[in-house]
């Protein structure tokens, strides 16, 4: 599981995701969580422009809180980043979903597309290869 985001508090509040993550890495599921920096001037001037001043921040500092809790697993990696986020990107297995963000618009508001990995398949290579390119800069938590 790979997911890019700046907050992604939805996932632990709505979806469980911490009890999850410690069953799957338990049965050798790797994760690789990007959260947004929230002290970088891109989430700041985000946060700004959604609306949201000091909201967004606070969001990412519940979710490395959240995060916390699993980062010793054997096969968890978090790490923080403070790039401008244009999508938000949540992969499972062969399945990629990719929430478009909008000037001013809610992350929980924009429209989520889904994509399938297909051998050749290059909108699955474009926006993995964004995924890469901001992993490789993410600060480890």
């Amino acid at each position: 599981m790979d997911v890019l985001v700046f907050s992604g508090a939805f996932l632990v509040e709505q979806y469980d995701l911490i009890p999850l993550m410690r069953t799957k890495a338990a049965q050798g599921v790797r994760f690789r969580i990007l959260v947004g920096d929230e002290k970088s001037p891109a989430v700041i001037q985000h946060a700004i422009d959604e609306g949201t001043p000091g909201g967004l921040e606070g969001r990412i500092q519940l979710m490395r809180r959240y995060l916390s809790e699993v980062t010793d697993l054997d096969g968890v990696e978090i790490r923080t980043h403070g790039t401008i986020l244009y999508n938000s990107m949540y992969r499972f297995d062969d399945t990629l979903l990719v929430n478009v963000h909008s000037h001013g618009a809610l992350a929980g508001q924009s429209p989520v597309m889904q994509y399938k990995r297909l051998p050749e398949g290059p909108i699955w290579k474009y926006y993995m290869r964004s995924f890469e390119n901001v992993w490789s800069n993410g600060v480890p938590e």
